[in-house]
């Protein structure tokens, strides 16, 4: 495949996060010339990217090659992508419905954050050591009970006050000592059998797909579609439950085959769709064949 990079040099598909998901790939052919290229990656900041992206969309070689072009975004709120059709746009907080995402080429894909993520992906050791955790929780919820845009968490507090173990803390994405601080919070999460894992400001939570790399059955709001997938909603690796104290949550298997078969398919849906050179393959083979 044939790709050139605009507005950016090259060598940013040598960085496997700021040239994701071409990094990933290994058939990946460099092109100077937009006109001779399969595809034209447009490089965004990995959790904002709003003026860039218009930027790019009001673009000569837009104009003439939108049909080309690749957007990557792990922004919460991409207007952006929904101002044309041409292009596709990798996004892990679609704003629409898939019939609307689907007309705007708009494709759901995992939501990770950044280079600390990336570390812990790579470091298969840990992701072991989080697997084999003995479980000492049925469910948890650790992080922001507060109402965040236009969602409100307050049925967290009434599901605390119900014996379930919920920790409100603030968000510490960004701040010093990120990554030491994530890896404590995944092996928190290691020790739950499920893990609430409602959405932020976007439509979708980065707790979701750590909760499934850790081994932990995540529940989360029964609008959410999986990624890469293409609109399949019934994941059995995943709890769909409305967000409300009043579900029966102790209904849920908490030990024996049925809970082993879901938190196997949690594990088997991150490794084959999350952990991020299969998830660039699942892109190529889905969107980019």
């Amino acid at each position: 495949m044939k790709v050139f990079v605009h507005g950016a040099s090259a060598d940013i598909l040598k960085d496997p996060v700021l040239g994701f998901p071409f990094s990933m790939m290994t058939d990946i052919e460099l092109c100077d010339d937009p006109s001779k290229a399969d595809r034209i990656f447009a490089p965004l900041p990995i959790l904002h990217g709003w003026g860039a992206a218009w930027k790019v969309m009001g673009s000569s070689s837009f104009a003439i090659w939108g049909a080309k072009y690749v957007f990557f975004s792990c922004a919460d709120n991409p207007k952006w992508a929904y101002d044309s059709e041409s292009g596709l746009k990798l996004l892990a907080s679609p704003l629409h419905p898939p019939a609307v995402d689907v007309a705007c080429n708009v494709v759901r894909v995992p939501l990770w954050l950044g280079q600390v993520a990336w570390d812990v992906q790579q470091d298969r050791a840990f992701i072991e050591e989080l697997r084999n955790v003995p479980k000492t929780q049925d469910f948890l919820f650790v992080g922001d009970m507060r109402k965040l845009g236009d969602r409100d968490r307050s049925w967290l507090s009434d599901i605390h006050q119900m014996g379930f173990k919920l920790e409100h803390r603030d968000p510490c994405i960004w701040t010093p000592g990120f990554s030491e601080k994530m890896r404590s919070f995944l092996r928190e999460v290691a020790r739950a059998k499920y893990c609430f894992a409602p959405r932020g400001v976007g439509s979708s939570s980065a707790r979701l797909y750590e909760a499934m790399l850790v081994g932990s059955v995540p529940i989360v709001d029964n609008s959410l579609d999986m990624p890469l997938l293409n609109g399949v909603h019934s994941f059995e690796g995943v709890v769909h439950a409305p967000e409300k104290a009043s579900y029966p949550y102790y209904t849920l298997p908490l030990a024996g085959k049925a809970y082993r078969q879901k938190r196997e398919a949690a594990m088997h849906y991150w490794d084959r769709y999350c952990y991020l050179p299969n998830c660039a393959l699942a892109i190529q083979e889905q969107c980019l064949t």
